[in-house]
């Protein structure tokens, strides 16, 4: 047993903890109250007496104290039990308050008869009878059960994996499924299954924990408030599961057939892509290969990142089939192969399918290595009559560009370029500063999760208002270059730099290019270089082909 083996299990050790704990904390004292609440006898109570206070508490609210006492006879002995309800609002409604609790009391008096269950080996006491629905059951005993079973296949998987040297190998891509055959296929289905895993655990877990809350604190209470994020992220990501089955049914999966095979370092990589559905008429397959390094931290955390290391981005050849077509890439020589374990250099091909009425993404892990082969096909992808025209439309996405008498103008409204994260973030940060607001009226958490959630909701909608409404303007002239950064429509800070002093237009990583995320981001930036070799601009985008074509521009424009 070695030191990697024991530190694989701990996650999986967590998994039968957590089922186990939920077991004998919750399912199985369930049981027991279940299996004692068969002896509970049923009684019928008299209305006796009704009542209804109210004081001011510390905070100058208002305590409503709704009252009523039952009697009730069991073998011949006369019991009575004592109704109460308490509520706490705000002074300024108080008679609409009063009001509405006199209508319930009336409603209590109303009532022909009012039963009770008791424990005959303690009449005088009122048990609460949980009505648990067959469903409940399934959920309170599978799950915690479920989470046992998968833990103790995961540690019987850690423990039967064997390492496997694969420097000392001639040929190690013959190793991994997806490769040996040559038939690369999409992680599509991979990546669908375990979506579907991650959501029904997800939502086993929410929307039992939410169950029981609701049958412990009532459907109004706001306790509710500290886990119904859980049920809600939950049919967010049921949503994304089905909209990835449907994606899934209605255009297929795709398979590589690479030449040369593996893909070839100092060479080409190329072949045909396969469709296993027509694609729709006038479809536009765009190919995008990333050299990623993966790095995963040591430590108990074992946190995942991906760096960009290296980007390409051409055309399919699509045949008149419309199922298939070529591709081919030049691959620089001092870039590095694949790797076969979890971590180091993987590649990837991500292929985007658009027409006119949509778009959809197929993504493949394809095997580089060293063996300098040139491919058979003949036609490049980066050469295609669609790449120029498809990164000019990549532009005009982000940017609204303007000709002028003594040059060009162009504006870069950042909502544009950063729409899923500026959206996000805003919903994020609205939301946290909200539950604030209500914890600050209600107090139903902490006042340290007001300071934190308080402070960690500010910065996110505080970054997604600044970035959402901020816009660089560009303005080009014959022998200068105007840089003006406004907000709102408001300059802050504005930038001329003379023709003389331009050195160069260079394409690089904004910030960084890592993800904790499994589907890699990243954003580049277009930067003029001053003679002192300092960034006097530097412009944001999304796609590679956009930055490359906007460096093109430039570069022609000014003639560097």
């Amino acid at each position: 047993m070695t030191a990697k083996k024991v530190l694989a299990s701990i996650f999986p050790l967590l998994f039968i903890g957590f089922g186990a704990f939920f077991l004998f904390k919750a399912s199985i004292p369930q049981v027991f109250k279940a299996i004692e609440q068969q002896s509970f006898v049923q009684v019928e109570a008299e209305l006796i007496e009704t009542n209804l206070e109210w004081r001011l508490n510390d905070s100058d609210k208002y305590i409503y104290a709704l009252s009523a006492i039952y009697e009730y006879e069991f073998n011949d002995v006369q019991y009575s039990h004592k109704r109460e309800e308490t509520d706490v609002r705000d002074t300024t409604y108080h008679y609409m308050t009063k009001s509405n609790k006199e209508a319930i009391l009336q409603e209590w008096k109303e009532e022909e008869a009012k039963a009770f269950y008791i424990d005959p080996s303690e009449p005088e006491k009122i048990q609460k009878l949980q009505d648990i629905g067959a469903a409940f059951w399934a959920l309170l005993i599978g799950l915690p059960s479920l989470f046992v079973l998968v833990g103790i296949l995961m540690i019987v998987g850690v423990f039967k994996h064997k390492k496997i040297d694969y420097a000392s190998i001639a040929e190690p891509w013959l190793f991994k499924t997806n490769w040996k055959n040559k038939h690369i296929s999409c992680n599509t289905i991979a990546s669908n299954r375990g979506m579907i895993i991650v959501t029904v655990f997800w939502n086993l877990f929410a929307f039992t924990m939410f169950g029981i809350m609701v049958n412990k604190y009532g459907i109004d209470s706001t306790e509710l408030l500290l886990i119904i994020i859980f049920p809600i992220v939950g049919l967010g990501l049921l949503l994304s599961t089905f909209s990835k089955i449907i994606d899934l049914t209605k255009n297929g999966t795709a398979y590589l057939e690479l030449d040369p095979f593996p893909g070839s370092i100092g060479g080409h990589f190329g072949g045909v892509i396969f469709f296993n559905k027509v694609l729709p008429k006038n479809s536009i397959v765009e190919l995008k290969l990333n050299c990623i390094k993966v790095t995963i931290s040591s430590g108990s955390n074992k946190n995942r990142r991906e760096t960009l290391l290296w980007q390409t981005s051409g055309f399919v050849y699509l045949n008149k089939d419309s199922k298939s077509g070529q591709f081919r890439f030049d691959i620089p020589s001092e870039l590095k192969p694949s790797d076969l374990t979890r971590k180091g250099i993987h590649w990837h091909v991500v292929s985007t399918i658009s027409y006119d009425n949509g778009h959809f993404e197929r993504q493949f892990e394809v095997p580089m290595y060293e063996t300098s082969k040139k491919s058979s096909i003949s036609v490049a992808s980066e050469e295609h009559p669609e790449a120029k025209r498809f990164a000019i439309d990549l532009i005009n996405d982000v940017t609204e560009f303007t000709e002028k008498e003594s040059g060009y103008t162009l504006r870069f409204p950042n909502f544009r370029i950063l729409k899923t994260f500026l959206v996000f973030g805003s919903f994020l940060g609205g939301g946290l500063l909200a539950l604030v607001y209500f914890n600050l009226q209600d107090q139903f958490l902490p006042f340290l999760f007001n300071i934190g959630f308080g402070f960690i909701g500010a910065i996110f909608f505080s970054i997604a208002i600044f970035e959402g409404f901020y816009t660089l303007k560009v303005d080009l002239e014959p022998e200068k270059i105007k840089v003006c950064h406004k907000w709102l429509g408001i300059p802050f800070k504005i930038k001329s730099i003379l023709k003389d002093e331009m050195a160069e237009f260079k394409i690089g990583p904004y910030l960084n290019s890592d993800t904790n995320s499994g589907k890699h981001t990243a954003y580049h930036k277009v930067s003029l270089i001053c003679n002192e070799r300092k960034t006097a601009v530097a412009i944001r985008l999304k796609n590679r082909a956009t930055a490359e074509q906007m460096k093109d521009f430039f570069d022609q424009y000014y003639n560097l």
